[in-house]
């Protein structure tokens, strides 16, 4: 049985994978509140690249991470990947945040590293409330070798 990781990391796939989880993120922020979505569109007009380049970075990581997810949900005889990932939205938080806070852990910026600590707690939230929607982007890719999802 193939890999989760191995479905979304290939050539074919991966490029697609950034695209529709870019928009995901951007979906996500459209339906936050003034105060976020003015932000993100700061960050955005002074580097509007920023989203593909960071999920390019890190959904190998983020692959990897959710590999043994996957693998425990075809140990449950689920039928439906995204209702096994709502079902179980601490545990996968909380195995996606452990990627960036190792990276945060790396980064020699005090501010950047000041900075995620204060939103820690809300990106849990925000990761937890998105699951679904990153369950059916990732089934998207992995259906073709495993129609499970």
């Amino acid at each position: 049985m193939a890999k989760l990781s191995g479905s979304l990391l290939s050539p074919e796939n991966f490029d697609s994978v950034v695209a529709d989880c870019s928009q995901l993120v951007f979906d996500e922020v459209a339906h936050k509140n003034i105060a976020i979505r003015s932000i993100f569109q700061l960050v955005r007009r002074a580097k509007p690249d920023l989203v593909e380049r960071a999920l390019k970075v890190l959904l190998p990581e983020f692959a990897v991470a959710l590999d043994p997810v996957y693998t425990q949900f075809q140990a449950a005889n689920e039928t439906s990947f995204v209702e096994y990932v709502g079902n179980n939205r601490q545990e996968i938080a909380d195995r996606l945040l452990q990627v960036t806070d190792r990276r945060i852990e790396a980064a020699q910026s005090k501010p950047i590293r000041g900075g995620y600590s204060k939103l820690r707690g809300r990106a849990d939230r925000e990761v937890r409330q998105a699951l679904p929607k990153v369950a059916a982007v990732v089934g998207k890719y992995h259906t073709s070798r495993d129609n499970s999802l």
